[in-house]
């Protein structure tokens, strides 16, 4: 919620719900899935709220969009630090991966064409260890 508030954002207890409900997931989830799990309990939370609320969490960094092939997005909660993930494509699992190997491969990016780099995400898609046995 801090994240939210330093771009002038309310921290509204709808708000903290939903970030509540993300950050409760080891997976990620579309924004039906996490308002439809969120609606029996909470049924004052509209469709909107969730949809908009998760929009708010990617833009303050406390949350990552992973676009889907059917044009709906998955979200996952993202803590403060900076770190990478793991997505099985199978499960929906998602690990984040600590630390970073990027800046030495950004240098030489920067190097080979002349672009200043300012940031970076990178997400590895595959099979995490349960479903790579099935």
């Amino acid at each position: 919620m801090r994240r939210l508030v330093a771009r002038n954002r309310q921290a509204t207890i709808q708000r903290r719900i939903v970030l509540q409900a993300l950050m409760d997931r080891r997976s990620y989830v579309t924004a039906r899935e996490l308002y439809a799990a969120l609606h029996e309990e909470h049924p004052s939370i509209g469709q909107a709220t969730v949809y908009r609320t998760l929009e708010l969490l990617v833009e303050a960094g406390a949350a990552a969009r992973f676009p889907q092939e059917n044009n709906e997005s998955k979200y996952i909660y993202c803590p403060v630090r900076h770190h990478h993930h793991l997505v099985c494509t199978r499960c929906g699992l998602v690990e984040d991966i600590e630390g970073c190997v990027i800046p030495a491969l950004g240098a030489t990016l920067e190097k080979r064409t002349r672009f200043q780099i300012n940031e970076h995400a990178v997400t590895f898609y595959g099979f995490c260890g349960d479903c790579k046995t099935r």
